[in-house]
């Protein structure tokens, strides 16, 4: 069995001291769209997974958020692949580099 290739290089991270929380007033507050590039096959996606999951959360409760998850197909190999995942999405997060 050929291994998966490794993975691609590493995005910039976010802040560490960005609160989690940010009081505002929802009416004046600008649309945000956080996009979020991932996979089955990645082993450290869960957590990215799970931000997007409560951001997703603070959107349905009313905040001007509108998450997005793509499913990448580099992590993909022979003899199993993500199902959710598209080339067209490894070419969009390509785009955005």
């Amino acid at each position: 069995m050929t291994p998966c290739p490794g993975p691609p290089p590493a995005p910039a991270t976010a802040p560490e001291n960005v609160p989690a929380t940010i009081e505002h007033d929802a009416e004046m507050a600008p649309l945000a769209v956080p996009k979020l590039f991932t996979s089955q096959g990645c082993s450290s996606c869960p957590p990215a997974d799970n931000l997007l999951r409560e951001i997703n959360e603070r959107s349905l409760s009313g905040e001007k958020i509108i998450p997005l998850s793509y499913h990448v197909d580099y992590w993909n190999c022979p003899g199993w692949k993500n199902p959710y995942s598209s080339a067209d999405y490894s070419a969009r997060q390509k785009d955005h580099t």
